[in-house]
């Protein structure tokens, strides 16, 4: 076995471990036991003998080094569990005062806002205590905090639950006593300029379109009327206001080919396509998710340029491992890494697979590209859609169709306009009224799709239920993949 494919199953062995701790609650005494079992199958392969034991217990050490990263994965979720559940256990349910931190952009809703503070410090009866967590708090609209403010809130302290699930600490509208006046650190300047970018689309584009712009652009969809969500949600196309390397992927995919049909170089399109990425991720917050999301797509480029997909799964699965190390419960409740890093998946080995079914169409304006693209996408992302919004689009892969091969044109054109409406209101309405174009388009389709009968029907599964489902769907998804072409063989490939 070479080191490349031992390299590639310790990441897969340390993201098991996650997802095991994601949705069991193994005993620590268990833990323990698998470090220390690892430890002694170790030991034992230490011993030399003759070649037939030395590869013999040269698997015993792969295994014991396998168990070893996987027990790593449930430590690492525990731990980072631990410290967000009990942090603020001893202030529940009781009036305290908190200073921290806003580590986020506001979500913004008509009548109100939604912070996510890391803690410094909390007071209870007038003593003081040197506290780390995050805690989630909801204001009054107005007046409005950005990223990086420092607040002095007065509240109750009580546990957020989806469920029998913790999801955080919340404080639900406590008095806000004061803003710190520490200078804000010179890093959350670059935050700012998400505020800014907001407000040229807003001088560029009207409502609702500017509100589908952010959501394309930003993953901000809280502007977007409860009709608009409705109608997404009906036609199968809520996916697209969720920023990820899902929008990212397909983008990037796209302007590297757009390049390619004006004669740019496949290395200037790789280079210029990877630096819009950048520019694109800095202008835009660059949030933790944008962040991860546009990584995503980066690999799809180096994907495209290298044209070995083989090589390209080590480094997809090491990206993604260092995502859930930083943190860990990505891996089950962050849908945006979920979708980005299924869609790059689909990018990168579904694509080539479909490819050769769509040979009959043709291929001007890379139409037959683009669709694949969307398919592949579609695809691997299918059972998590349905997992997240409950709902099964009768004709989804329609809509798709018809939406994500302007999803590109509709975020280059709106970033543009977004852009130039930041110093000049004038040239960004007139290039926001290019763009209103493809956000009605997108509207549109959203509108008569989720009006035509039996449009959606609900998905309802228990949990147990639904997670067969997944894990069959993509078992068989795989089983196809290994086909006479063998596109995904990462599991048998010499590296």
């Amino acid at each position: 076995m070479t080191k490349a494919r031992v390299f590639l199953f310790l990441n897969l062995a340390f993201l098991g471990g996650v997802a095991l701790r994601s949705f069991t609650m193994p005993p620590l005494a268990f833990v323990l036991l698998f470090f220390l079992y690892s430890a002694f199958l170790w030991l034992v392969s230490l011993w030399q003998g003759s070649a037939e034991k030395v590869t013999f217990l040269s698997r015993l050490a792969l295994m014991a080094v396998l168990l070893a990263s996987a027990a790593l994965g449930v430590i690492r979720l525990a731990s980072y569990q631990q410290v967000r559940v009990y942090s603020f256990s001893d202030f529940q349910n009781r009036k305290v005062e908190i200073k921290g931190r806003i580590i986020s952009p506001a979500q913004e809703f008509p009548q109100s806002q939604r912070l996510n503070i890391e803690v410094e410090s909390v007071k209870l009866d007038g003593e003081e205590k040197q506290v780390k967590g995050e805690i989630i708090v909801s204001l009054k609209r107005y007046p409005t905090y950005g990223f990086g403010d420092a607040l002095i809130l007065r509240g109750i302290v009580k546990p957020l639950m989806r469920g029998d699930e913790f999801v955080s600490w919340y404080m639900s509208y406590p008095n806000v006593v004061a803003g710190d006046d520490l200078p804000r650190p010179f890093w959350v300047s670059i935050f700012d300029l998400r505020e800014i970018f907001s407000q040229g689309l807003e001088r560029s584009l009207p409502e609702p379109q500017s509100s589908l712009a952010k959501g394309l652009l930003l993953g901000e969809d809280s502007g977007l009327d409860k009709k608009y969500k409705d109608q997404f949600r009906i036609a199968g196309i809520s996916h697209i206001v969720a920023l990820s390397g899902y929008n990212i992927t397909i983008v990037a995919s796209a302007v590297m080919k757009i390049l390619q049909i004006f004669s740019i170089g496949a290395v200037s399109a790789f280079w210029v396509s990877g630096l819009g990425i950048i520019f694109f991720t800095v202008l835009t917050g660059a949030q933790a998710s944008t962040v991860r999301a546009a990584i995503m797509g980066v690999l799809v480029l180096v994907a495209q340029k290298e044209g070995r997909i083989y090589s390209m799964t080590n480094s997809l699965v090491f990206a993604g491992t260092i995502m859930t190390f930083q943190n860990p419960t990505v891996l089950r409740f962050d849908v945006g890494f979920q979708l980005s890093f299924l869609a790059t998946v689909g990018l990168i080995f579904v694509a080539p697979k479909l490819e050769s079914y769509f040979q009959w169409m043709t291929n001007a304006f890379k139409l037959r590209e683009i669709i694949v693209v969307t398919l592949a996408s579609q695809i691997m992302v299918l059972p998590l859609l349905i997992s997240y919004f409950g709902s099964i689009s009768t004709f989804g892969l329609l809509a798709n169709i018809l939406v994500l091969p302007i999803i590109p044109a509709s975020m280059l054109v709106s970033f543009s306009s977004g852009v130039v409406g930041i110093t000049s209101s004038d040239l960004g309405f007139f290039l926001g009224w290019s763009a209103q174009f493809f956000l009605k388009w997108i509207f549109f389709v959203a509108e008569r799709v989720s009006f035509l009968p039996l449009s959606s029907f609900q998905v309802s599964m228990p949990r147990l239920l639904l997670i067969s489902f997944v894990l069959i769907y993509y078992a068989a998804l795989i089983f196809l993949l290994r086909g006479k072409r063998k596109y995904f063989t990462f599991l048998n490939a010499e590296a």
